[in-house]
């Protein structure tokens, strides 16, 4: 998901989904419809990317060898 210049990472599984994007002074929060689904620090830096590696295991474990 992109907030002002950055992106930040929401689970795969809500990928293709509309979601709301929220920056507040010290963070940014992801929701789809009323759940909460990421919560990162913000950043103020310019073409950032903040990102939860937790977000990505379901792809990660669909592929083989894929952390080696």
């Amino acid at each position: 998901m992109r907030y002002r210049t950055n992106g930040y990472s929401a689970p795969v599984e809500f990928g293709h989904r509309d979601v709301l994007v929220r920056g507040y002074v010290d963070q940014v929060v992801i929701s789809c419809g009323t759940e909460v689904i990421a919560n990162h620090p913000r950043s103020y830096e310019k073409d950032d990317f903040i990102f939860d590696p937790i977000h990505y295991l379901p792809l990660l474990e669909q592929k083989t060898a894929a952390l080696d």
